[in-house]
């Protein structure tokens, strides 16, 4: 006779809490500093989709390691509109890249993609062939606040320049859609 064990799903507020104690935690085998612990623990959670107990387990080893006085340290004594973290999607621009934040599958957290210009088959405004994919950019979520999300206008000027949607990379077909340049979807996410 076999027995089957049936795979218990993690609760968003355990796979909260996991995040909150992998950038608290000194746990060397995660990461030097808690962004990329956080990094990596997200990376772990999206590859293996580990069940409760395995994601109890690790909550478990993290509260058993030394808190990381040092990222404690370096945090800012008081925080400004200019470094409010990230909470929501949206297009961002950073040091004259462009970012796109979307939520994982499970919608348990954020992340972004570098917006990248490739050669292509489709002419731009300027008659200059210009196609763009999205890049998995690791870590960059961290580095990101809300003083770097792009306003309406520049994520018009943009779309014109692709023909695309600049928040998903969908073709644009609705004329209302390409007079604004943003579909009426990703829309939301400037307002």
């Amino acid at each position: 006779m076999t027995t089957t064990t049936q795979h218990v799903a993690p609760t968003e507020k355990q796979l909260n809490f996991l995040y909150a104690l992998a950038g608290d935690r000194v746990a060397t085998s995660l990461g030097t500093c808690g962004e990329e612990r956080i990094e990596n623990v997200g990376v772990w959670v999206e590859n293996t989709s580990p069940s409760h107990s395995e994601v109890s387990h690790r909550i478990d080893w993290l509260r058993r390691q030394p808190k990381d006085t040092a990222s404690v340290d370096a945090q800012p004594a008081h925080t400004s509109s200019d470094t409010v973290a990230v909470t929501t999607p949206g297009v961002f621009e950073l040091d004259g890249e462009v970012y796109v934040v979307k939520p994982n599958q499970a919608k348990t957290r954020l992340y972004a993609k570098r917006v990248v210009e490739i050669t292509g088959d489709r002419l731009t405004e300027a008659d200059t062939v210009v196609k763009i994919e999205l890049e998995y950019a690791p870590g960059v979520i961290y580095k990101l606040t809300e003083a770097h999300r792009m306003p309406l206008a520049r994520a018009e000027e943009l779309t014109a320049r692709y023909k695309k949607c600049i928040v998903c990379g969908r073709g644009l077909k609705a004329a209302t859609s390409v007079k604004q340049g943003i579909g009426p979807v990703c829309v939301k996410y400037f307002r």
